[in-house]
């Protein structure tokens, strides 16, 4: 009896551990945050305006992966950064960097009392979302970027 409670003390976290690590994994998958990666991975660390703890939606417009608080986000004068909690990245999900240049359209869109922008990139699959004040504060960086523009 002892020797089968040790080898499950030993097996159960080996398990648990393959398990989260596999679900990271489809997730980061599923999301089309390899995708992204493929593209828009960071090359050097975030500067700007942090948010932590964000949450958000990454993926098709009908079914994303809702990452609820833990996204950090950074909104610079060149793009935005994305990251995962590190608990949650695996090993197929790094930080990301994406240009303003790379996005072809914001959409401003509303559930309930709670106002939210969707961010179609261009060329790219997965739609993005951020919701609660990291979200305003990135409608209101969009904003500012296209009245300069015009």
């Amino acid at each position: 009896m002892n020797l089968l409670l040790d080898l499950l003390a030993v097996l159960f976290p080996l398990a648990f551990a393959a398990l989260w690590l596999l679900v990271t994994v489809l997730l980061a998958q599923l999301s089309g945050w390899v995708r992204l990666a493929e593209s828009f991975r960071a090359t050097r660390p975030p500067t700007g305006r942090r948010f932590s703890f964000v949450s958000g939606g990454l993926g098709s417009r009908t079914f994303p992966v809702s990452y609820r608080s833990c996204l950090s986000l950074t909104i610079g004068e060149a793009g935005f950064f994305l990251s995962l909690w590190p608990i949650f990245r695996g090993f197929r999900a790094p930080d990301l960097f994406i240009p303003w240049s790379a996005i072809e359209r914001v959409e401003d869109r509303q559930l309930l009392f709670m106002r939210y922008p969707t961010i179609q990139l261009r060329n790219q699959r997965p739609t993005l979302s951020f919701y609660w004040a990291a979200g305003e504060a990135f409608n209101a960086a969009w904003l500012a970027r296209s009245a300069r523009k015009a």
